[in-house]
């Protein structure tokens, strides 16, 4: 039973293996777009950040999102769609030892469809077509986030919801293949 956060990474770290290489050849290639986009924190991630002088922006005094909206001009635009992250260098991420879950989790995220939350497979992502296609790999992917302590998972729901509820997708939907529903999980 996965029971932590610190657990959570280290399950999808291993999940994942060793993606830096991969990371950085899909950096090069602008067909995708990852590290881009609204990256929300756990409650605990947003305070680790702020120790380590990472920059958090927080909403309605309960959602945390790295800063990612500079205008370039010493202030934010959070009208930015897609904002690129400010942490990702050629080389790979600058805060790779403090990432956030969903960074952690990527390509799998958390998404709402008809009022359902569910773990889906952004099919956009260079891992993704290398790797995530496959039978075995989404079975394992399944396994792990059955073996997530329902009050872990239900936390991490719960923030996500608020995270919903405060950000907006203009652009449409993002390419992606359901994996499983959270809600019957989270009823476990």
């Amino acid at each position: 039973m996965i029971k932590t956060l610190r657990g959570l990474y280290r399950a999808l770290d291993d999940l994942f293996g060793d993606t830096k290489a991969l990371c950085a050849e899909c950096q090069k290639d602008r067909r995708y777009q990852d590290c881009v986009g609204y990256v929300w924190l756990m409650r605990e991630e947003a305070g680790k950040l702020l120790s380590a002088g990472v920059e958090v922006v927080v909403a309605n005094r309960n959602v945390y999102f790295l800063n990612s909206f500079s205008d370039g001009k010493g202030g934010m635009n959070i009208e930015i769609m897609k904002p690129p992250c400010s942490h990702c260098r050629s080389d790979g991420c600058s805060i790779r030892n403090l990432r956030p879950l969903v960074c952690h989790m990527y390509p799998l995220g958390i998404s709402r469809e008809n009022g359902i939350m569910k773990i889906v497979l952004y099919t956009d992502c260079l891992f993704s077509e290398r790797f995530g296609n496959g039978k075995a790999f989404r079975a394992k992917a399944a396994k792990l986030f059955r073996r997530i302590d329902p009050r872990l998972l239900r936390k991490i729901i719960s923030t996500y919801r608020k995270v919903l509820d405060v950000s907006i997708f203009p652009e449409g939907k993002n390419k992606v293949d359901s994996l499983f529903n959270l809600q019957d999980e989270e009823r476990r």
